[in-house]
């Protein structure tokens, strides 16, 4: 796919590669996100992570799509070449405990 530097987060990619990213219901509906990655000179070797968090609750026992488009693109020019579907289907939110000291509830 992207060869031996896969690199995503460097200055000349990371603006566009934000961009890259979308999540839907199965029934189409948009989830808004947060596309984070570390910053361009951070060489923890995160340089590879794409973190993607929903800004809102999923709905439980519901299938999502995460798509990254084709044009993710690496610090060595090489893009991803083909939309990748990713689909994943929530757990129930059933609470089973609560904290009665601190009011949070155990899932």
């Amino acid at each position: 796919m992207f060869g031996p530097s896969p690199n995503v987060i460097a200055s000349a990619v990371r603006e566009q590669n934000l961009k890259c990213f979308s999540l839907e219901s199965s029934k189409k509906q948009a989830v808004e996100i947060d596309v984070i990655m570390a910053e361009p000179n951070d060489n923890s070797g995160k340089q590879n992570e794409i973190i993607i968090r929903p800004r809102q609750v999923l709905q439980s026992n519901t299938v999502y799509v995460l798509i990254v488009c084709e044009s993710l693109q690496a610090h060595n020019q090489k893009r991803l070449g083909f939309d990748k579907i990713i689909t994943f289907t929530t757990g129930s939110a059933n609470v089973t405990d609560t904290d009665e000291s601190t009011g949070l509830s155990i899932a």
